[in-house]
């Protein structure tokens, strides 16, 4: 049975191997690492939206001061 894939939405709770170095509390299980890849993927855009925005202001000949 070890040799089993490991199915997120059949198991969400089984821990993604890991290195051994890395200590237990470290760890995290499918469910826990894409909720830190969804969050990831919104601040990106968010900073991508930011620099659009700076790059069209420039273009316009505007300069946002802060």
């Amino acid at each position: 049975m070890a040799d089993r894939p490991i199915d997120p939405e059949y198991d969400p709770e089984v821990e993604i191997p890991a290195p051994v170095w890395v200590p237990p509390s470290m760890r995290l299980t499918k469910e826990q690492l894409a909720a830190a890849q969804r969050t990831r993927e919104y601040h990106l855009r968010k900073l991508l939206n930011g620099v659009a925005r700076n790059e069209r202001g420039g273009e316009l000949g505007m300069r946002s001061e802060r």
